[in-house]
């Protein structure tokens, strides 16, 4: 059976569900793809932080205290990203891309701010980046408009982006309670970030977007330029006036 060696950068709150996720999927993984994963390394800025002493006090073999262990193991195939931002995050997949190794991540904004730059250098150096994940992860749009579709078929794109602002319109319809208060619901139930304003302001699903018309269209099309109307000032009276709105024009 193949096995591929796997790198992963940060272990916090996605990396950390990473690991406990690949190691729940490995057996089903190997049954079905004929390729037996291996998570060889691991680092982490914080490896006995919040999120990521759990795993640390699992595996603290697996653990390395630089990078460079990684670049230079040539049995590390694969790379996974789970940094977060656009500083040392662009080091770990550019660093990684020149060493010759694949890389995965969901990062949004290191995807927006170099993602012509990335991909053309995994081009020159032939490694793949995974990147399914960035945009609405529980659904492999990515890979199935790049593989199925004709690019001359795809219009246009619709569709909800962002899952917590899904929940807070829904909950705030339903319970009539003011977002405030369904914001914190959302937090309670894991549905919404410590920070959200990225997703009530309307900005993470503008780079979706981007990422989503890169995929479809092959434009390296700048998010800035996108118009974005959030809903931080939506009140529940809103949807009672929208009730009203439709139902006369029916």
């Amino acid at each position: 059976m193949k096995r591929v060696k796997i790198a992963l950068v940060g272990c916090g709150t996605v990396g950390s569900a990473f690991v406990d996720l690949l190691l729940k999927q490995a057996v089903e993984i190997e049954r079905r793809q004929g390729v037996k994963l291996e998570l060889a390394k691991i680092f982490a800025r914080s490896p006995t932080g919040a999120k990521c002493h759990s795993i640390y006090d699992r595996y603290p073999d697996l653990f390395v205290d630089n990078m460079e262990s990684i670049l230079r193991d040539p049995e590390i195939r694969i790379v996974v990203e789970a940094v977060g931002g656009t500083d040392f995050a662009k080091d770990v997949v550019i660093n990684s891309i020149v060493w010759g190794k694949n890389v995965v991540t969901a990062n949004k904004a290191l995807l927006n701010e170099l993602g012509f730059d990335i991909f053309s250098l995994a081009k020159d150096n032939a490694v793949s980046i995974g990147y399914e994940a960035a945009v609405a992860g529980a659904v492999p749009i990515i890979r199935t408009v790049q593989e199925s579709f004709p690019v001359k078929q795809i219009k246009s794109i619709t569709g909800v982006l962002n899952g917590t602002t899904n929940f807070v319109l829904s909950e705030m319809e339903k319970s009539k309670e003011p977002l405030g208060s369904v914001l914190k619901e959302a937090r309670d139930l894991g549905y919404a970030e410590a920070d959200p304003s990225d997703d009530l302001s309307g900005i993470d699903a503008r780079n979706k977007l981007a990422i989503l018309m890169r995929a479809v269209w092959g434009l390296n099309f700048d998010p800035e330029t996108i118009y974005v109307q959030g809903i931080e000032d939506i009140i529940p009276e809103d949807f009672e006036y929208a009730d009203k709105k439709l139902s006369s024009s029916i």
